[in-house]
This record gives C-alpha cells, sequence and structure tokens, in this order.
C-alpha cells in the first residue's frame, strides 16, 4: 500500500466540521482520475503537482511506492522505477521522468513504459505526458486485489 507524502514535505491539516467535504463532494473526488507522483525530486514534485491541480479535475497524491492497484496514471523517477514490481503490470499507465541516459531509457522500454519525459525539459511537457496517458487508457486498468 502507498503511503502519501506531500512531496517531500510533511502536512497536517485539521478542519472543522462545517468545513469537511460533503458526500456531494467526496462523490465528485472519486470520479477524478488519479496521479499518483513518485518523485523525490521534491521542488519538482511540488511544481508539478501544482499544475497538474491548476490543469484539471485530478486528484494528485505524492508516495514513495506507487499501488498499481490504485486506478490513474503513475509518474515516477529512475529510483521509484526500480521500486516497481517486476513485471510491472500495464506499463501505459506509467510516465517517467529521467535523465536522458541509454541505460535509464533501455530499462523503461524493456518494461514496456513508452511516456518518458526527460527532468530538464518543461513542466508543461510532464504535464501533457500526463493528460495524454489519461486519455489513453482507460479508468479499469489499474490492477484488482487477487487478478496479479
Amino acid at each position: 500500500m502507498s503511503a502519501p507524502i506531500a512531496c517531500g514535505y510533511s502536512i497536517a491539516i485539521s478542519m472543522p466540521d462545517e468545513a469537511k467535504p460533503s458526500q456531494d463532494s467526496l462523490k465528485e473526488s472519486q470520479d477524478m482520475e488519479t496521479v499518483q507522483l513518485a518523485i523525490h525530486d521534491a521542488p519538482y514534485a511540488l511544481a508539478l503537482r501544482d499544475q497538474l491541480e491548476r490543469t484539471g479535475a485530478r486528484e494528485v497524491r505524492c508516495v514513495e511506492v506507487p499501488d498499481p492497484r490504485r486506478e490513474g496514471v503513475i509518474v515516477v523517477d529512475a529510483g521509484a522505477l526500480d521500486r516497481l514490481p517486476v513485471p510491472f503490470l500495464n506499463p501505459e499507465r506509467v510516465v517517467l521522468i529521467t535523465r536522458n541516459d541509454p541505460q535509464h531509457l533501455a530499462q523503461a522500454w524493456n518494461a514496456g513504459i513508452r511516456s518518458v519525459v526527460f527532468n530538464e525539459d518543461p513542466l508543461s511537457t510532464a504535464v501533457l505526458a500526463i493528460m495524454a496517458v489519461e486519455l489513453r487508457v482507460p479508468k479499469s486498468s489499474a490492477i484488482r486485489e487477487g487478478s496479479a
């Protein structure tokens, strides 16, 4: 199970009862696309999370290890890629953020990952790659308990 983190920072928020989300807003959040960010460069992860939240209706979760059972897009850096289970089912859901290194690119290709963004590319390129995966991959692509 992936544990949410705040993209490199610990944040604790307490809400008064009147500020807590209603059942309608909870249902809306269940219909939202989910993006799991497993990127250890905290400033990059925070900036990407902010861009993603501004560009559409999606839940962005910062995680140490992505949960492949959760629907949506998984964005990883090279370190997180090494921690993904092998073989990784539904690699079309993964966007790799990495440096332009032949070894990392070969590892991604061999794992079936086809969406790669270089860490020197503008954030808008990463956002575009994530949006492309959201459009390309059906919501039912997550691995369900017991089906792996």
